[in-house]
């Protein structure tokens, strides 16, 4: 039996160079530097396998435990307590949802070249612009959309003020090899564009702080909120617009105007009401979109019926 595990750890180490999330079970430990366990497969990556793995740090493990993990260099690394990411409602109870003015919280990611960054602190200096996609997701109007965006902000942009981040919403598939894949679709620089995964825990605790829900419809495939959020170079929330129907001028002009410099301020206007309209009516997308068109047409037709109340009194006096 235990040659059977020296096999399979040798075909994990195999792809040892690797720095990527895990979920998995403790079957037995036989001591605390090494942990027998069942890992789920991670797409693009590795398959699911029972091995004998190293533990860094060494640790007490239970049987029967799941886990989420960190696998590099043929070790499990941050090895905590998970039952692993399940689509769902925000936990509005026990935690505090991000609003303006607060900071990134330090939560542990991976981008898509497998490298481990920490969410607070990975690009203090710049701007960055974060939203939220999942790789499989079969609408060409949300997660396709919001990154072809993204691949316009990138163009337009500059790198060395701007970092741009799509977090994902299906970690237990979203690997970073499969984020990589992705990326390559639309363009994505990496050093300029970080589409993030992690342990699924820590993806759930996200998700749930910037109070998205994220219900699963069927395999593969998952109804979402969204959120578009911009963060000062010093690691604050300064902006949070609660849909995917921004368009990526106005993002452009209020980053500009964030970091000094010129820009249209109509076009920071409507983005500032699309979050605000959207805001009071309760996070709906729809209603609030439908309340901002309405409130525009009104102004129109208030403005063009002046003009020409105008127009009549100078011709009839």
């Amino acid at each position: 039996m235990y040659c059977l595990f020296a096999v399979a750890f040798w075909l994990v180490s195999l792809v040892s160079s690797a720095t990527f999330p895990v979920h998995g079970m403790v079957l037995a430990q036989p001591s605390t530097t090494h942990a027998i366990v069942r890992l789920d497969p991670v797409p693009l990556t590795q398959a699911g396998v029972t091995t004998a793995m190293p533990l860094a740090p060494a640790q007490r493990l239970h049987a029967g435990e799941e886990f989420d993990a960190i696998q590099a260099q043929g070790k499990l690394e941050a090895v905590t307590a998970s039952q692993g990411y399940t689509a769902g409602l925000p936990d509005a109870r026990n935690l505090t949802t991000l609003n303006l003015g607060d900071r990134l919280p330090p939560i542990q990611l991976l981008d898509q070249r497998g490298q481990v960054l920490r969410l607070d602190q990975a690009w203090l200096g710049k701007t960055v612009v974060l939203s939220f996609v999942f790789t499989r997701c079969p609408d060409a109007l949300i997660c396709p959309a919001i990154s072809g965006k993204f691949a316009y902000l990138q163009d337009h942009l500059d790198a060395a003020r701007t970092h741009l981040v799509e977090v994902s919403l299906d970690p237990a598939y979203d690997s970073p090899k499969v984020l990589a894949a992705y990326g390559a679709r639309f363009g994505a620089i990496p050093e300029r564009w970080s589409l993030v995964t992690g342990e699924q825990s820590q993806i759930g605790l996200l998700i749930n702080r910037f109070g998205l829900s994220s219900l699963q419809s069927q395999p593969g495939n998952f109804v979402h909120d969204d959120t578009l959020a911009i963060i000062s170079p010093d690691g604050i929330i300064t902006t949070l617009i609660p849909t995917v129907g921004w368009t990526p001028d106005d993002v452009i002009a209020t980053v500009l105007h964030q970091q000094g410099h010129e820009s249209n301020p109509l076009r920071r206007l409507e983005l500032a009401a699309i979050a605000g309209v959207i805001s009071l009516c309760g996070g709906s997308t729809t209603t609030g979109q439908v309340m901002l068109d309405s409130i525009v047409f009104v102004a129109g037709v208030a403005v063009f019926g002046g003009i020409l109340y105008l127009f009549a009194r100078r011709i009839w006096g």
